[in-house]
């Protein structure tokens, strides 16, 4: 891994915290890091019980090498951008943001370091001793947060899938930031917890308002709507015959003269004339109403309405709907649907995020009350 600086220095700490994420892959232990490589984070001033010392994000994985945590804080700033026009420029047309937020993705998959042991690095080491790329990290938090206030705040009377949803991406976003601030700057789990209930206040979303709950809703509703529009697509579906429609007089004779008098197999009324008799298997119907018959495009519309002898080869049949692009609505259900799960799938990585963050909390205060603080 290369830095800006290129300095001595730099390198051995940056290939420490390589070598400190990649241990992970290894080490069972739910909370904390392995032991043995702190030791030199403490040579070089971290304190005995700093928050490097502890798991940066709730799970790694064993297989491959994946920053789940940034992931997330990627998506939520893209999507608590949704549909707001004061941001929407800025989120995602500003290089300065959307380019840095790119290269740390793409960072972060090939270096073995995480951004939120950058983010511990800052709140456990001196600054003397912090990599160039870390420093990076801290400048794209410090970016995110300066366009925060545009989307800090619940629009009301929002009733729709879009606006309800913009909710939920809003709160995830601002909940997710004003944590990572906190991680930043190595607070308590106690001042993290008021941090992060000020940030939701300031959202002010109404009392009992409940993202998961109403992510959960909105993915039901999207549902039934996906659901309705499949409906009145299948409804709309009509199918031409991709060779042209069959003459009925291919697979007819004229009715003799001498033929009993009957009703017609199709209307059932008497035969009017011009009456006809199937080729294949001699029953008698309207001309008009065998032709509709062999005419409507239906699975066995090529075969006799009363015995279902085969009148001709199956056509080929393609589908036409009129007037109305249903697959257009239903890929903007999807897209929905898609954005919900995200979104409910980072608000649950989150609870973990804090979860582990109470965890390193309260070892703090055991190594503190048994006097090793």
């Amino acid at each position: 891994m290369s830095t800006s600086t290129g300095t001595v220095q730099d390198l051995n700490v940056y290939s420490a915290l390589q070598h400190l994420d990649s241990l992970l892959r290894h080490h069972d232990h739910p909370h904390q890091r392995p032991q043995s490589p702190l030791s030199y984070f403490r040579r070089i001033g971290m304190p005995e019980n700093a928050r490097l010392t502890y798991r940066p994000q709730p799970r790694v994985f064993s297989n491959n090498y994946a920053d789940e945590s940034f992931s997330y804080f990627v998506g939520d700033v893209r999507s608590g951008s949704m549909g707001n026009p004061d941001i929407i420029q800025p989120i995602n047309g500003d290089p300065d943001i959307l380019e840095p937020l790119q290269r740390h993705c793409n960072q972060f998959r090939t270096d073995g370091t995480h951004f939120l042991t950058h983010l511990d690095v800052v709140a456990s080491l001196p600054n003397s001793v912090l990599p160039d790329d870390v420093q990076k990290s801290v400048s794209v938090l410090d970016m995110v947060s300066f366009y925060r206030y545009r989307a800090n705040h619940f629009a009301e009377r929002e009733t729709t899938i879009p606006l309800r949803l913009r909710n939920c991406c809003r709160f995830a976003f601002v909940q997710r930031l004003a944590f990572y601030q906190c991680r930043r700057r190595g607070l308590s789990f106690q001042h993290t917890t008021e941090k992060i209930e000020a940030a939701r206040a300031q959202f002010d979303a109404p009392a009992g308002w409940n993202v998961k709950e109403v992510l959960t809703t909105i993915l039901a509703d999207i549902q039934i709507e996906l659901n309705a529009v499949v409906a009145r697509f299948n409804e709309a579906v009509q199918l031409e015959s991709v060779g042209g429609h069959i003459p009925v007089t291919t697979v007819t004779t004229a009715l003799p003269a001498t033929y009993p008098s009957t009703d017609c197999i199709v209307c059932r009324f008497p035969l009017s004339a011009p009456a006809v008799l199937t080729i294949p298997c001699k029953h008698a119907y309207c001309s008009e109403c065998l032709e509709s018959w062999i005419h409507s495009c239906q699975p066995n519309s090529h075969t006799c309405p009363y015995c279902r002898t085969e009148l001709f080869p199956r056509p080929i049949y393609r589908r036409t709907v009129q007037s109305v692009n249903y697959q257009d609505e239903i890929r903007r259900l999807e897209y929905h649907a898609e954005t919900a799960r995200n979104t409910m799938s980072s608000v649950e990585w989150f609870e973990e995020e804090v979860e582990l963050q109470r965890q390193w909390s309260l070892a703090v205060e055991e190594a503190g009350n048994a006097g090793n603080v």
